[in-house]
Parts: structure tokens; sequence; C-alpha cells
């Protein structure tokens, strides 16, 4: 089936010679925008202003669907369809299918051809030509784009000339020269052509005559004589240069440059860059010159990207297309000086030396006039900085600058509105696809866990990837696994990927680091030593040992040349393979720099974590005994006043504050691994993730058995303890207390032996044992009789109040409740929202539903307004309960749901799962009072 859509000309859709009825003007204006921007998605708003322009009728979109659904009606079986995208459509067809953009591939083809193919594909481009574009077709934006097809048609047309003048068809052109130049009557270049061809077809005289008039027209409209290519061809007609029958004159035409390198033959992914770099160079209205920056460290392939876009997009620059090395991160050569880089671009342009001007603005001036009015594409690669880049931009809106750099070249976006597009690592699919174009599916699906861990390892990096896949094809006897094991030993990576000269990981980061000054190289070694992924502002300025303004100029600097990212407001992160490189460089720097840069950073993470835990739990009994030792020199934690402001911290810091605690532990620093522990322990408690605070704990206990210090291990066993509990692990739990109750015994602390008690009670209730735990709350009151501790006191009554209300003790119960509220001093929103939750359950519990509902919502709206999630999920189901009992659909369904989101969001599983059944159930239930009926008889059949 042969498809045809017609653009150039009358807009028309044929299939195997048969018209199709695309509809009145409107319809195949649509059409037409569809087909001008073929499986790209246009938006809805975007399609309409295409179409109607600023006289968009009231009901458009409604207009635009139905002419979208009349079109795919005609469109059905021709291979072609137009599909919604989002908030857009496409035309998803072949590209081939439409005139306009084959005419642009013929265009391409001829241009890369020797001249006897080029001829015929010109031909078979202008064939294609069967009217104005979009004739007879009203809109504003077509009617832009009929004129810009005008342009490229025309400068498809002189490059046809050159061509068939050089094969010696000089008098087959002279004819259409002289229409051409009726059309065209101050363009240079055709008139050179008319000159050349009249001169070679021995018309002498005619030839002399032409070059009189364009000469004569150009003074009298212009005021301007002819450029120096035409004078000189009129000076070689005038004194017959023997040499100009035989060859036709380079400089009688503007040169075309197609300079562009080969395209990267394995090139995966980079859709979204495509994209973003086709936005930001071929814009619909161009204010300025359209300026794009691809960035981003060695290796990640951003001359590939560039190279990528410019070769699948040159037939858009029919003016050429130019290509120049700026050198600005070289293994061996200096930066391109700005003014050898435009005399470099002159010359491309095909000026010669002797005609460019001496002084550097002149020179600046004859390339600006040159391309301001060109469609001409220029791809400056491996640019040093704004300075060696501001020079060779160029005026006008016809040209576009495609920039890649390791450097985000900032000033550019602020002075020149360039748009960058940062190029990230490959996705685990596209890594994937990357090692299979080099080494085949069938190596790859041998071995997927070898591939699966190779592109883990080497952290998405085309470079990195693509010598690896080297080296697997050119030793097909090894296995990927074996390569894997060399890549694991992190000591050795680097050295894996090198293959020596520039195609090197570690040569193209050196290139990086190399332009960098001395205090940033110190900087940057430094970095590689932290353990963490990823590092605060903060935290970095303690690592390094400078001041927060100091570091984050650092850090920018650093961004800047692409070796960290800022990811986050106020977060960085290297590439693991920079990291390593980083690290490397560290060892360059003197001992006592290297040696001070992680206890600076532990320090940090120990006291920015202790402080906030102080608004956590402003009552922790055990925090008069713990201290400290002072900062190292050059650390600066952080302070917080607010529970939020510590919860938000720990938020950000959980993952970097989990490997501080690791790396404490691999270098025997057992104070700080413990009191890591403690300082995070109000966290998890108000957040949930019970298995995460077990885990702190069960090195928090080793390192305390190792320090032998009899307070910080029952500190150790009694949190560890409580965290068992917390996880379901009863026997341990158990076990961890008893010895805790009995080292409290020993050591002779009444404090310590309350706390272990009220401990153990916790346990005893989890498995349901209400009058043991109450038992083991008698024993800590008596003990605490002889104590003078308000907090504890608190503590004291607060779990006599729970445990004597599960014994069905309820006067017991409400007395101890109301005594401890008086005790709660300002902050302490957990004591308040536990006993608040206690009386609530007392009074459910003795038929006051009102006060239980009063008492219950009091602790969830003090639970929410601190983010207290482990208690936010307990009180709303338990209040749930007393709607239900008050037959309250809304506020029972309400309370459940706000249950189960907060158990999921600490990773409660089970009670999540709990609490969605019982909303499955309030669903089938008659009425939430039902509900509540079925549960009593299900506890008391």
């Amino acid at each position: 089936m042969a498809v045809l859509f017609r653009l150039l000309g009358d807009v028309d859709a044929q299939v195997d010679g048969t018209s199709l009825a695309l509809g009145p003007s409107l319809r195949r204006t649509v059409f037409a925008v569809l087909a001008v921007k073929v499986d790209q998605v246009v938006p809805v708003d975007v399609l309409i202003d295409r179409v109607w322009g600023t006289g968009a009728p009231p009901r458009a979109h409604s207009s635009l669907y139905s002419y979208v659904t009349r079109l795919r009606a005609t469109l059905a079986g021709s291979g072609a369809d137009i599909v919604r995208r989002g908030n857009g459509y496409l035309l998803a067809a072949d590209e081939m299918s439409i005139d306009l953009h084959r005419f642009r591939d013929l265009v391409r083809q001829a241009r890369d051809e020797d001249d006897a193919r080029a001829a015929k594909f010109y031909e078979e481009a202008s064939a294609l030509w069967q009217g104005d574009p979009f004739a007879g077709l009203e809109s504003s934006w077509l009617a832009e784009q009929r004129a810009a097809l005008e342009q490229e048609r025309h400068a498809a047309f002189l490059d046809s000339v050159d061509v068939r003048i050089r094969l010696g068809r000089h008098a087959e052109v002279v004819a259409e020269l002289s229409d051409a130049g009726a059309e065209h009557p101050l363009d240079e270049r055709l008139a050179a052509q008319a000159v050349l061809a009249l001169h070679r077809g021995g018309q002498r005289a005619d030839a002399l005559r032409r070059y009189r008039e364009i000469s004569d027209r150009l003074r009298d409209e212009l005021g301007v004589d002819p450029g120096e290519a035409l004078r000189s061809l009129h000076h070689r007609v005038l004194t017959e240069d023997p040499e100009l029958t035989a060859h036709p004159v380079p400089a009688a035409r503007v040169v075309v440059p197609r300079q562009l390198p080969p395209a990267p033959r394995h090139f995966v992914g980079r859709a979204d860059e495509l994209r973003a770099l086709s936005a930001a160079l071929l814009p619909d209205e161009a204010e300025g010159t359209p300026i794009a920056l691809v960035s981003g460290t060695g290796g990640l392939g951003k001359t590939s990207l560039a190279l990528r876009w410019a070769h699948r997009n040159a037939h858009r620059f029919p003016d050429g297309q130019v290509f120049l090395d700026l050198r600005g991160f070289s293994p061996t050569d200096e930066r391109l000086p700005p003014q050898v880089a435009l005399l470099s671009l002159l010359s491309a342009l095909g000026v010669a030396p002797g005609d460019v001007p001496s002084q550097p603005d002149a020179q600046i001036g004859l390339y600006r006039s040159l391309v301001a009015d060109r469609g001409l594409l220029l791809v400056l690669d491996n640019a040093g900085d704004v300075g060696q880049v501001t020079p060779l931009l160029p005026g006008g809106s016809s040209a576009a600058v495609l920039i890649t750099s390791r450097d985000n070249l900032n000033g550019l976006a602020a002075t020149h509105g360039a748009t960058s597009v940062t190029v990230p690592s490959l996705s685990r699919a596209e890594s994937r696809e990357l090692i299979a174009t080099r080494l085949g599916p069938e190596r790859l699906a041998a071995e997927p866990a070898a591939v699966d861990a190779l592109t883990s390892l080497l952290g998405g990096l085309p470079l990195a990837l693509s010598i690896l896949a080297t080296r697997a094809r050119e030793h097909a006897r090894f296995s990927l696994e074996s390569l894997v094991c060399e890549l694991r030993d992190e000591t050795a990576r680097l050295a894996a990927l090198d293959v020596g000269g520039a195609v090197s990981v570690r040569a193209v980061f050196s290139w990086s680091s190399a332009a960098l000054p001395p205090d940033l190289v110190r900087v940057f070694g430094l970095l590689g030593l932290a353990p963490q992924a990823d590092l605060s502002l903060a935290a970095a300025a303690s690592l390094v040992g400078l001041g927060t303004g100091e570091a984050r100029a650092a850090l920018s600097a650093l961004e800047r040349a692409s070796l960290v990212e800022e990811h986050q407001p106020g977060r960085y992160r290297m590439h693991d393979l920079v990291k390593l490189y980083a690290f490397e460089r560290a060892a360059d720097l003197p001992v006592a720099e290297r040696d001070a840069a992680l206890p600076r950073l532990t320090d940090f993470y120990l006291h920015s974590a202790c402080a906030a835990q102080k608004p956590l739990d402003p009552t922790d009994p055990t925090r008069p005994w713990i201290t400290i030792d002072p900062p190292e020199p050059g650390c600066v934690p952080l302070g917080f006043t607010t529970p939020k402001e510590a919860l938000d911290w720990f938020r950000a810091e959980a993952a970097c504050l989990v490997t501080a605690q690791h790396e404490a532990v691999a270098r025997g620093w057992h104070g700080v691994v413990w009191r890591l522990a403690w300082a995070q322990t109000a966290y998890y408690q108000q957040v949930g993730h019970p298995h995460l605070l077990h885990e702190l704990w069960t090195v928090g206990l080793a390192s305390a058995r190792a320090l032998g210090d009899g307070e910080v291990l029952l500190l150790a066993l009694r949190r560890l303890g409580n965290a068992s509990r917390r996880i379901g692990g009863f026997a341990d739990a158990v076990e961890l207390l008893e010895e805790s109750v009995a080292l409290a015994t020993v050591v002779g602390s009444p404090f310590d032996q309350v706390l272990c008690l009220l401990t153990f009670a916790e346990c005893l209730q989890t498995v349901g044992d209400s009058q043991g735990a109450l038992d083991q709350c008698d024993r800590a009151e008596a003990i605490n009789r002889t104590l003078d501790d308000p907090s504890l006191t608190l503590r004291v009554l607060a779990s006599v109040a729970w445990y004597a209300a599960g014994c069905e003790q309820y006067e017991r119960a409400e007395e101890a409740a109301r005594t401890a509220v008086t005790l709660v001093v300002p902050g302490d929103f957990h004591a308040m929202t536990a006993i608040l939750d206690t009386l609530g359950h007392i009074a459910c519990r003795t038929g006051r539903l009102d006060q239980a509902a009063d008492h219950y919502d009091e602790a969830l709206a003090i639970a929410v307004e601190n983010d207290d999630e482990y208690s936010i999920g307990d009180t709303a189901e338990n209040v749930g309960w007393v709607y239900a009992m008050r037959d309250d659909l809304d506020r029972t369904t309400s309370r459940w749901n706000q249950a189960v989101h907060s158990y999921v969001v600490q990773q409660r599983a089970a009670d999540a799962a709990r609490v969605l059944g019982l909303l499955e159930r309030l669903r089938q239930a008659e009425s939430p009072a039902a509900l509540v009926a079925e549960r009593d008889t299900a506890a008391h059949p």
C-alpha cells in the first residue's frame, strides 16, 4: 500500500493514488499542523493557537475534538493515526510518507553524497513541490512555516545549482537562475552562480551584464558594493582566467560547512534530553539566538548526545553545521583561545585569511554578519568557561548554538537565555542496552545476574560501560562474573576501567580536577573520604573544615565543574566513580589533613543528633548523665529549638546517620556507636520503623558490652529489649529486660531499676499480661518513692494508669492519670498524648463515650501537631471504635482511614492490614454499632 501525505502544495492524503477526503480547511489545518510535527505531541492549547490564532472560537476545544475524530476515521487503514497523549495529540505516521519530511531527508542525503548522486537527490526533492506549502490554508502559524520552508527550498535550489555547475550542466541552470533572480534580486550567491554559468556557457558578455545588474541594484537599494567573492569572480571573468572555465570558483559562493563528526554508533536512551534540546534549539518563535548547553561530568556522553541531536536535525539547518572543539577540558592541549576559535569559524564559513580583519572586534562583527540570517547550527564542544564561548555566539534568531561542557556555565542562562540540559547517568535498562550493543543479547542472557551487577557497579556511566563491554568482547573467554569480581574491589575499580591513554575513566576525571585551583582540589579529595552517599551543606562544611559560606562556594565551584551535584536543595552527592577518584586524590593531601576529616564529620552527626533529640523527648531521664566530648576543631554541629525542626533534620539525615554509626563500628569508636543509637531513639519511637530502631540498638549493645560501663550497658539492654518488643521478639525482649533488671540491682541504681521495670511492664502488656505489667509497675512505684525525680514519677504514674485500666481498676487508673497530667512539663507532648489516650480508654470502658471521644481527639490533635506518627495511628484507631459505639459512620471511617495511613507510613504492615479489615467489615455491616456488637460477641461468646 503506497501512502503519501502532501503539505508542499494543497494539503492532501493519498492511498494507492486515491485521495482521502480530509475535509474543509480547518480540518486540513489541524492535519497539517500535526503533520509538520509528525510523531511529536502537540499540546491541545498549542494546537488551537496554531489552527485559529487569536481568533479561536469559544468552543475551540469541542471543535478540535470533532476535527480529530473525523480525521481519525478518514485515516483508518492508511497506516497513520492521530493519538491522544497526555494533554495533546500526535500524528503517528511514517515520516517519509509526508512530502515535507521526505524533502528534508533527500536534501540531507544530497549534501552528504558526491555530485552525481547529489544531483539526483536534489531533483527528486524538487519534484515533491506542487505549489506553495499548505496552499489555501489561512493559519498564521502555517504562514510562518510556509515562509521558512520557502527559505529551505531556496537554499536547496542554490546547493543543487552548485552541484550541476560542477557537473558541467551550466546551460541547464541558466534559465532557472534567471527566474530565481527575479524572485531574489539581491541574492549575491545566486548572482555569482548566474555569472559563472553564463561565462562557462560561452556567454561572457551576458555574464558581465549580470554582474553590473546586481552591482547597480545593491548600490541603489542597499548602498553597498558586492561582496569580495562576487567581485573576485567578476575580475576573473574580465581577465578571462583560464582556470575559470574548468573549475567553479569556491570563493564565488557562500560556503555551506558540513563539519559534524560521525554520529555515535552505539547510542542508547536520552529521549528526554533529546526532546529538551529540540524544544530549546527549534522553538516555534525564537527571540534571539537559540542556545542549549549540555553539561555533566566526564564520561556521561555529552558530545555523543549533542552529535546524535545534530545529525538527526541537520536538515533543519540548510546553511550548514559547524563543529569546533574548544578543548576546555583536554588531557594534552590548552584551551582554545576565543580569538583562535573565531578564526576557525570564519575559515569554516569560507572567509579567506587575507579577508579577515586584524582587530578582534572587527572579526566578531564580520562573523556575526556572516551568520546573522543563516540557518546554521554551531556545535561548540568541550567549552571551558563562559568567557571562551561568549565571543562565538551569533546574533539574530536564524542560527542555533549547541554547547557541551563539564562546567554548567551559569552565566549563559543569565546573560543569553541559554537552556541547560544536564546529562544524568543511564538507567539500569539503558545500561543493559548499551552493553548489549557491544556484546549481543545472547551473552547478556547467559549471565543476567552479572550484567545487573555490572550496571550497578558502574553507575550508568556510558564511558565505563563501554570500556568494560569492550574488554569483555576482546576477551570472549572471560566470564562477565569475573569482571564483576574485579570491579567489586573499590581499590581496583578505576584501574579496571583504564585501557591506556585518554580512553580511561580515571584520565577523563583527571582532566576536570586538573582545572581546579589547589583549594578546590583539597575539598574535592576530602569529599571523597565521606562514607555517606550524600551530604548536606552543613555536614560537608564540617567534613572539609570550612565555614558554611566558604563550603557553599567550594561546592558550587565543584558543581560547575560537574564533579559534584546538588541533587536536592542544600544536599550534594558525587557519581560513585567520581567519588572513587576523589578518594584517590585525597591520598595526595597531608596525612594530618586526611585523618582529621572523618572525625569532624562523625562529630557533626553525633552532636547534631543529640541536639535534635532534646526537643523530641525533653524529659528523657537518661539525658542528664549522658555526656559528650566537645566536637573536633572545624566541626560546627546544628542546634534545634522545635520538634518540627528536629523531625525534619532526622528525616533528611536518616540514611547518613546509619552510615555514620556503621563507620564508627568499623573504627571501634564504641562511645560514638551507642550515643548515636540513643540520640535517634526518640525519633524512631515517634515515626515508627521499629526494625531500624532494633538495628541501631543491636550494634549499640555490642559497643556497650565492649566498653564495660554499667550505666551504658543498662541503657542499651533496656532500649534493645523495648525495640525487640516492638518488632514482636518477645522472648528476646524478656531475656534482655531480665538481664537489665538483674544488672540494675547489682549496680545498685534505683533510678535504672525503675526504668528497667517499666520497660519490662511494657513487654508483659504486649502479650496481654496486664496484671503482670501492673505488678512490675507496683515494684517500680515502691522504688521511686525513695527518689525525688518528677520526670521519673510522671513515667511511673502514666504506666500505672494504663496497666491498672487494663486490669479494670478504673478508679486507680484515673487517679494516677490525672495526677500524672499535673506533672507534664510544657513541650512534653509524648507524655500528654499518652495520658490523654489512657483517659480516653478509661472513659470508654466506663461508658462515658462523649468524654472518651474528647480525650482521644485531643490526644490525636497533639500528635498530629507534632508529627507523632506512632501515637497518631494508635489513637486514631482507638477513637474510631468510640465513634463506632456512637454509631457515627463518617467519623469512624475517617479515623480508621487516618490510622491506616499512619501505620503504612511507619511500616506497621500488620496493624495497617487489621484496620483495613475493619473498614471492609464496616462497609458490609448494617451500622457501626453492629460492628461493635460483633466485636463484643467475639470477645465474650
